[in-house]
């Protein structure tokens, strides 16, 4: 580009960056709109440059305003724009409400091995026709206490002391907790 513009051959540009955020670490990811912005007033100054890119990145979507996003999602055997996502706002938007949100992801926070995992737990503790063992409550206990988001570690313990409550009757649990 910087030939182009000393042999004065062109003066607009049309930049296309297919996944812009890949191989970036985090930290860069916040910084390369700004980076990508400085560089172009600077290098290329005196020419008109329309730059498309796409991400899967909520860190670089959030330097974005909503009036130059398209949205698109993959429906079985082809992608489709988005029209309406409501007056959702993308520049300066939380990361992890840009994540949820602008990448359609339905089916919550965590992978799908966590989620079967976790529910697999949540059948076997509301399952009461079975008492929970001894060793059995040691492994639950053990798969539980490897889980990141407190809000359902600390349910699922609840769930898992009132389970053992009731297979060891609460006079021998209660002397257990002493």
């Amino acid at each position: 580009m910087e030939v182009c513009k000393k042999q004065g051959i062109n003066k607009n540009y049309f930049i296309v960056i297919d996944e812009l955020d890949l191989y970036l670490h985090p930290t860069l990811q916040q910084d390369i709109i700004s980076i990508l912005q400085e560089y172009i007033c600077v290098m290329l100054q005196e020419c008109s440059i329309q730059v498309l890119f796409t991400t899967h990145s909520p860190l670089v979507l959030s330097d974005i305003p909503r009036e130059k996003t398209i949205f698109l999602r993959k429906e079985i055997e082809r992608v489709v724009v988005v029209e309406d996502i409501g007056e959702y706002k993308t520049f300066g938007a939380n990361i992890t409400s840009l994540y949820y949100n602008s990448f359609f992801m339905e089916h919550g926070s965590m992978g799908s091995y966590a989620r079967k995992k976790i529910s697999k737990i949540i059948s076997r503790l509301r399952n009461e026709k079975d008492k929970i063992t001894n060793e059995e409550y040691k492994g639950i206990n053990a798969e539980i206490q490897c889980i990141g988001d407190s809000l359902i570690r600390n349910k699922l313990e609840q769930m898992l002391e009132e389970r053992r409550k009731e297979g060891i009757g609460q006079e021998e649990y209660y002397k257990e907790q002493i």
